[in-house]
């Protein structure tokens, strides 16, 4: 009686493994106990899968198309396809107003996003199943808390209706003598706030622990090839790191999974949005190894690496990826569904025929390290078709000249048949005539003719027989969203900043102080404002006129007091309030080192929340507001010095506008009124015939008004370019603040003393104080001034 309970747990594990047989051995689906699923590969060959990614569809009911659309052409494609997954890489909904200045949730775009989603499987004829989808950081905008009334991912997404409750979500495809692992991990902000400061994927310790554990589970299984590939929303160049600074690179990298498949970036930046990461065994972390060239993957065994490969938008560019792992190469193909007709009565006919080479693979994207070397006897290509395809041919092209050199034509033949439209072809080829060793020097393309006599190619695509690795460029654009990790950028840039203000205040005063104290600064301008005998531009008196503007600009305590208690509480104080959550949550405040807000059942707050994503608004406001403020200020200063000084140096020079002035008779007062020389109290005592008395004031006038019209700097023209100046920077801080205001709520923003008020408050008061002329008290050459 005693061993009656292990026996009936033997009994049970039997009876467990028996289903699990059955259930793979009929290609069906099964999820084991601890969350993670299984499916049977149903092809002939093992070696050969292909998964399909959907990235960013921002479903909107203010933008119905995209929703109309992927109804009608996605469902359609997967029919074609009939992938072995479906990977919807977050951003579901739009989560925006109509005029798109409020990020919030809208319970009537997830209702869409489930209708959409259910018609889509219904017209693909693929099992619930075969869909994943995770969180982008548009699902989490104002989502405070996983499994909140706000939290709508949670009700109406697929792995809801899967029950994949789980931040980390794993399958893994089973075919013969191989095992795909396909990873997907959600690592949207645990307390979702409202956009733009939500813009970065932030995994914790214990998620990147569970993604270890989860790429982990077949690694004991030393008899079958396994493939690994991860897919989430963030790029890793938009992905913080944890408070013990680890990274999900150091995971992917210490697994080797072939590719990290991922979206947010959209197509706004480049369609080249790719990034390699090699770690060799004498590395402890990750490097991007664009100039790192391995030969033919002899070192393979020595070294770990994974390709990033960010994917374009369904909201504007309705991209669908595919994905094709054969043989261990992994290549994909970005389909753009854009030119195709929703409307269309017989889809069929308007779906595209997708050709995607799998061997050899492009040589800009290959493994450098441990790349698989199978089917090097052949090229290999898979054919999805709607109409029967009659014949396909693979066309190797010379690229040393232009147009192009063919080399070779071969004739492929098909191997097996994957679905009902879906084909493997291949073709035998003599690789050694193909060794060079510039990787893009030879080109491959597939050429297919269907029944209907339609011929399709396949992009032309440089390839290298024995290994090596070509170069991947980026434009700057594309190095500036995927080669800069901005979570460590950030906290550089904001002290950057903080430190170009202060240095606009604390040296300068220091200067200044220095050379009034030792009555030296009289001497130090005129040494300034002398006549250079260089000739052209003289760059070393222009740094002496910036600095100073600069030390000028400390002459007046108040203005330079206000600029320095401006920094100071940029630093350390709040910027502004805001409703960063959602409805019905306490405001919460935003400062230079994140925002602090109040969570409903808690009791502290929240602080450091959103670091980085407010760099959005720090960085802008901090270098294309304050400083810009900063130079104005000193620059309206300097212009008010500059204008006084040059003033001065005329008052100085009495004799030489007497000797310029005539003498005033009847006739030239009537000539001086005409001309506009004259002012109304000088008509007046014209008129009096009080000459004697204002003669003096009568030729200053005429000498003065001689020399303005012909001195630019009399005319203030530096002066009304400043005012020109202060009005942009007016204009450019209150469009800000109107969009933060929008987007956080107006009242409480309008009143922040750290973001909508000084900026204003600074520039009128600067401009009233430099308005107001002083006696100078130097004395310089007119040559040196004028």
């Amino acid at each position: 009686m005693k061993m009656m309970p292990f026996v009936e747990l033997r009994i049970v594990m039997l009876v467990l493994g028996l289903n699990l047989f059955v259930h793979v051995a009929c290609g069906q689906h099964w999820r084991l106990q601890n969350g993670r699923e299984v499916i049977q590969l149903g092809n002939e060959t093992g070696e050969l899968t292909w998964v399909v990614q959907l990235s960013d569809l921002h479903v909107s009911v203010f933008n119905p198309d995209r929703a109309s659309s992927f109804e009608e052409l996605v469902g359609p494609m997967l029919a074609l396809i009939k992938p072995a997954l479906v990977l919807i890489t977050g951003d579901l909904t739009d989560a925006k107003n109509k005029d798109l200045s409020k990020m919030r949730q809208d319970e009537a775009e997830w209702i869409a996003y489930k209708d959409v989603i259910d018609t889509c499987i219904r017209r693909s004829g693929l099992p619930l199943h075969a869909f994943f989808d995770l969180r982008g950081n548009h699902d989490k905008f104002g989502v405070p808390e996983i499994g909140g009334h706000l939290d709508y991912f949670s009700k109406y997404s697929i792995s809801a209706l899967m029950n994949r409750t789980t931040s980390v979500q794993s399958v893994t495809l089973l075919g013969s003598g191989w095992r795909h692992l396909f990873v997907g991990f959600d690592d949207s902000m645990a307390v979702g706030l409202r956009g733009p400061c939500n813009l970065y994927g932030h995994p914790t310790d214990e998620l990147l622990q569970i993604l270890d554990s989860e790429l982990s589970q077949w690694d004991g299984h030393q008899n079958e090839s396994i493939t690994k590939t991860v897919f989430g929303h963030f790029p890793m160049s938009f992905t913080t790191s944890t408070d013990t600074k680890k990274r999900p690179e150091n995971i992917f990298v210490k697994h080797s999974i072939s590719s990290y498949l991922c979206g947010h970036l959209h197509t706004k930046f480049g369609n080249n949005l790719f990034k390699h990461y090699l770690q060799s065994p004498y590395q402890h972390r990750e490097r991007v190894s664009e100039s790192l060239f391995l030969e033919n993957g002899s070192q393979g065994t020595k070294h770990r690496e994974f390709w990033e490969w960010e994917m374009g938008d369904w909201k504007k560019s309705r991209m669908m990826r595919i994905i094709m792992i054969d043989g261990g190469h992994v290549s994909f193909l970005d389909v753009d569904l854009s030119n195709l007709n929703p409307s269309s009565h017989d889809m069929l006919t308007e779906l595209p025929t997708i050709v995607l080479p799998t061997y050899p693979l492009d040589s800009r994207m290959m493994q450098r390290a441990t790349g698989h070397h199978l089917f090097l006897g052949s090229i290999r290509s898979v054919v999805f078709s709607p109409q029967p395809v009659i014949s396909a041919t693979a066309k190797i092209f010379d690229s040393v000249s232009i147009p192009y050199i063919l080399m070779e034509e071969l004739k492929m033949e098909p191997l097996v048949q994957l679905n009902s439209r879906g084909v493997l072809f291949t073709a035998a080829w003599n690789s050694n005539k193909y060794l060079d060793p510039y990787a893009g020097r030879y080109l491959l393309q597939i050429e297919v003719i269907d029944l209907h006599g339609k011929h399709t190619f396949s992009t032309l695509r440089p390839f290298s027989a024995n290994g090596k690795i070509g170069q991947l460029k980026w434009t700057w654009s594309e190095f500036f969203v995927m080669g800069i990790v901005w979570d460590n950028a950030y906290p550089k840039l904001m002290w950057i900043a903080f430190a170009l203000l202060l240095t606009l205040l604390l040296p300068p005063k220091i200067c200044f102080l220095f050379f009034m104290r030792h009555r030296y600064y009289n001497k130090w301008v005129s040494s300034i404002f002398k006549s250079s005998s260089r000739k052209g531009l003289d760059f070393r008196k222009f740094l002496k006129v910036f600095w100073w503007a600069s030390v000028q600009s400390c002459e007046d305590q108040t203005m330079w007091w206000s600029q320095q208690f401006f920094v100071v509480y940029l630093i350390f104080f709040p910027w502004f309030w805001g409703q960063v959550l959602g409805e019905g949550y306490p405001l919460g405040y935003m400062s230079a080192t994140g925002w602090t807000a109040k969570i409903l059942g808690k009791v502290n707050s929240q602080s450091h929340l959103g670091v980085p994503d407010v760099m959005v608004v720090v960085l802008p406001h901090l270098y294309f507001i304050v400083f810009p403020l900063f130079l104005l200020i000193s620059a309206l200063s300097a212009e008010r010095s500059f204008f006084e000084l040059h003033s001065a140096s005329l008052k100085s020079e009495d004799q030489w506008v007497m000797e310029d002035v005539p003498a005033v008779t009847g006739e030239h007062l009537a000539s001086l009124s005409a001309n506009g020389y004259m002012g109304t109290r000088q008509k007046i005592l014209a008129k009096k015939g009080e000459l004697g008395m204002h003669k003096m004031e009568l030729r200053s006038i005429y000498g003065e008004k001689k020399h303005k019209s012909s001195c630019k700097l009399c005319r203030r023209w530096v002066r009304i370019g400043l005012y020109v100046g202060c009005i942009a920077l007016a204009l450019a801080h209150g469009k800000r603040t109107y969009s933060l205001m929008r987007a956080y709520g107006a009242e409480a923003l309008l009143m922040s003393p750290g973001l909508a008020l000084p900026i204003p408050l600074l520039l009128t008061t600067s401009i009233y104080r430099t308005s107001h002329f002083r006696k100078w008290t130097c004395q310089f050459d007119k040559k040196d001034i004028r």
